[in-house]
Protein backbone atom coordinates (compact mmCIF):
# COMPACT_ATOMS: atom_id res chain seq x y z
CA UNK A 1 0.00 0.00 0.00
CA UNK A 2 1.34 3.16 -0.79
CA UNK A 3 2.23 5.38 1.93
CA UNK A 4 -0.03 8.75 1.15
CA UNK A 5 -2.77 6.57 0.21
CA UNK A 6 -2.54 5.26 3.82
CA UNK A 7 -2.36 8.66 5.23
CA UNK A 8 -5.49 9.93 3.30
CA UNK A 9 -7.18 6.52 4.20
CA UNK A 10 -6.61 7.45 8.04
CA UNK A 11 -7.41 11.09 7.34
CA UNK A 12 -11.04 9.89 6.38
CA UNK A 13 -11.84 8.73 9.75
CA UNK A 14 -12.35 5.12 9.20
CA UNK A 15 -12.27 3.25 12.43
CA UNK A 16 -11.54 -0.16 11.65
CA UNK A 17 -8.52 0.72 9.32
CA UNK A 18 -6.87 2.85 12.13
CA UNK A 19 -7.51 -0.09 14.56
CA UNK A 20 -6.07 -2.41 12.07
CA UNK A 21 -2.89 -0.21 11.55
CA UNK A 22 -2.27 0.06 15.17
CA UNK A 23 -2.77 -3.26 15.61
CA UNK A 24 -0.12 -4.18 13.02
CA UNK A 25 2.29 -1.70 14.22
CA UNK A 26 2.03 -3.09 17.57
CA UNK A 27 2.55 -6.96 16.59
CA UNK A 28 5.64 -5.52 14.69
CA UNK A 29 6.95 -4.06 17.99
CA UNK A 30 6.12 -6.66 19.92
CA UNK A 31 7.88 -9.06 17.68
CA UNK A 32 11.16 -6.47 17.57
CA UNK A 33 10.87 -6.76 21.06
CA UNK A 34 10.85 -10.19 21.57
CA UNK A 35 13.53 -10.84 19.76
CA UNK A 36 15.47 -8.24 20.88
CA UNK A 37 14.90 -9.95 24.27
CA UNK A 38 15.71 -13.39 23.19
CA UNK A 39 19.40 -11.89 22.39
CA UNK A 40 19.91 -10.18 25.56
CA UNK A 41 19.07 -13.72 27.37
CA UNK A 42 21.57 -15.53 25.31
CA UNK A 43 24.03 -12.79 25.85
CA UNK A 44 23.06 -12.67 29.51
CA UNK A 45 23.84 -16.71 29.88
CA UNK A 46 26.90 -16.53 28.23
CA UNK A 47 28.11 -13.87 30.40
CA UNK A 48 26.60 -16.27 33.62
CA UNK A 49 28.39 -19.21 32.15
CA UNK A 50 31.53 -17.34 31.61
CA UNK A 51 31.47 -16.03 35.12
CA UNK A 52 30.57 -19.67 36.40
CA UNK A 53 33.90 -20.73 35.13
CA UNK A 54 36.11 -18.61 36.08
CA UNK A 55 34.73 -18.58 39.27
CA UNK A 56 35.41 -22.45 39.65
CA UNK A 57 38.90 -21.73 38.40
CA UNK A 58 39.65 -18.92 40.88
CA UNK A 59 37.89 -21.57 43.47
CA UNK A 60 40.71 -23.99 42.42
CA UNK A 61 43.35 -22.00 42.72
CA UNK A 62 42.28 -20.66 46.16
CA UNK A 63 42.11 -24.29 47.65
CA UNK A 64 45.56 -25.00 46.15
CA UNK A 65 47.04 -22.14 47.85
CA UNK A 66 44.87 -22.64 51.18
CA UNK A 67 46.31 -26.37 50.95
CA UNK A 68 49.58 -25.42 50.23
CA UNK A 69 49.89 -22.98 53.57
CA UNK A 70 48.25 -26.11 55.22
CA UNK A 71 50.98 -28.44 54.97
CA UNK A 72 53.16 -25.41 55.80
CA UNK A 73 51.16 -24.49 58.86
CA UNK A 74 51.82 -28.95 59.71
CA UNK A 75 55.39 -28.28 59.45
CA UNK A 76 55.88 -25.97 60.79
CA UNK A 77 53.70 -27.52 63.97
CA UNK A 78 55.95 -30.92 63.86
CA UNK A 79 59.27 -28.96 63.94
CA UNK A 80 58.02 -26.70 67.05
CA UNK A 81 56.59 -30.54 68.78
CA UNK A 82 60.22 -32.02 68.04
CA UNK A 83 61.86 -28.87 70.20
CA UNK A 84 59.73 -29.54 73.23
Amino acid sequence: MDPSKAVDRLASGNAMEILALMLAFAVGAIIALHRQNNKLQDKLLDVTREMSKELRELTTQTNTVINAYGEAIKQAVRILEGRK
